[in-house]
């Protein structure tokens, strides 16, 4: 027996001597790791960053990118064997971030003044839009559902969302008008320029967004509302926008196709809100929100074929053929639209309750010869608006429709005076 063995406690009681347990973890430090040594594991720093003075990575972002913004003690020497310059690779450290480290601080060490800004205008647009606003339009399924995924693509069609939703809210809140009108506008302005950068390159990819964005754009410059010398059609200074738009649409879509643009999302059915009884018997299915006034009684007793007549009797005394062609093609295409209104002259409609689309229907028909009759101020151009008047007042349910009608027969009957009068009778 050596004598160590003899002088040794365990020797002498007996006892079998044991390794001390440890619990081995792979959760140091990176740089602990790195010079494979134990680490500590505390936090924020662990002992052996602390003792060789180099970035710890336990400790927070910005106190180490603070912390490597110190100058390396490069000159201090200590006593014992030579160490590698640990203090050097802290820059390295906290300049170049692992994946791991890049990760982890994603997940748990979000600065605030990283965060990108929040647009609470928007939002609230938005909420508005998907509880409320879009129930308004028509068919909700469309305007609400199907309207929002073609926008991931076509951000204009977010903008006119927004736009058409802060016009809304400035009617139901006149208090907070003016806010909602300065937002209204701007997105308006941003869903026109997206819709027109779109329109010379549209194909069937994107033709039912730009047929979608046309059609709220619209809408919109419905809901903002007639102005004193607004004849929606004509401005008093330069193009209407969203008829531009509608006209080169119209072109476009006639290359490509109607069948193409009105599949999926734009099949044929009821976009509009009609009831199956009419509402002057049953109303308690409709929203408020979405209908002012429904049926229009008092055209049952209006002869509207005979007014027409009168109408087109004068306007082909004009001396100009080519004008008397292009009347008699607009006069046409708005009886056609009276016709689907009112019914037939055979089996009239006991109450009109017009439809959007086959209103607009007219519109974007119309040629670029007769708006120039009609900026011109040609007084058969103006009578044929006063007649669109009679059927815009058929959708008026419709809270950005409301108010058209009245404006619109009041400026064409102040611009053609009371010689004109009985031709609306």
């Amino acid at each position: 027996m050596s004598s160590s063995e003899a002088t040794s406690p365990w020797a002498a009681s007996g006892v079998t001597r044991r390794k001390r347990r440890h619990t081995k973890s792979r959760a140091g430090c990176l740089m602990c790791k790195s010079r494979k040594v134990k680490c500590d594991e505390m936090k924020p720093e662990c002992g052996n960053c602390i003792r060789f003075d180099v970035a710890c990575d336990f400790l927070p972002w910005p106190d180490r990118k603070a912390w490597a913004s110190k100058a390396p003690r490069l000159d201090v020497k200590r006593p014992g064997r030579p160490r590698a310059n640990w203090s050097c690779r802290r820059v390295n450290l906290v300049a170049a971030p692992t994946p791991e480290m890049q990760s982890s601080l994603a997940r748990l060490n979000c600065a605030p003044d990283s965060s990108p800004p929040l647009d609470v205008d928007s939002l609230e647009l938005f909420h508005h839009y998907m509880t409320t606003t879009a129930a308004t339009l028509g068919d909700a399924r469309l305007w609400r559902d199907e309207a929002l995924k073609l926008g991931r693509q076509h951000p204009c069609i977010y903008h006119i969302i927004l736009s058409i939703t802060a016009y809304h809210l400035a009617k139901l809140r006149p208090i907070e008008s003016l806010r909602y009108l300065i937002l209204a506008e701007q997105h308006y302005e941003a869903a026109v320029r997206g819709a027109t950068s779109m329109l010379p390159r549209l194909d069937i990819n994107n033709c039912q967004a730009i047929y979608i964005v046309t059609v709220l754009i619209c809408f919109t410059a419905f809901a903002k509302g007639p102005a004193p010398g607004d004849l929606l059609l004509v401005a008093g200074k330069g193009s209407v926008p969203w008829l531009s738009l509608l006209q080169g649409v119209r072109l476009v879509l006639e290359s490509i196709g109607s069948h193409v643009v009105f599949t999926g999302i734009l099949a044929p059915r009821n976009y509009e809100l009609e009831p199956k009884i009419c509402s002057c018997t049953r109303t308690g299915g409709l929203s408020p929100l979405v209908l002012e006034q429904v049926c229009q009684p008092h055209y049952l007793g209006w002869d509207w074929r005979k007014s027409f007549k009168r109408v087109g009797d004068l306007a082909s005394s004009h001396p100009d053929p080519v004008l008397v062609a292009m009347y008699k093609r607009e006069f046409e295409s708005l009886a056609r639209c009276f016709e689907t209104t009112f019914g037939a002259e055979h089996v009239p409609q006991s109450c009109t309750q017009g439809k959007v689309s086959v209103v607009m229907a007219w519109v974007y028909l119309l040629t670029p010869e007769f708006l120039e009759r009609l900026e011109q101020k040609a007084w058969i151009a103006l009578v044929m608006l006063g007649y669109f008047a009679v059927l815009l007042q058929t959708v008026e349910r419709y809270w950005f429709i409301k108010d058209w009608s009245s404006h619109i027969l009041r400026e064409v009957r102040q611009t053609l005076g009371q010689d004109f009068n009985d031709l609306f009778r």
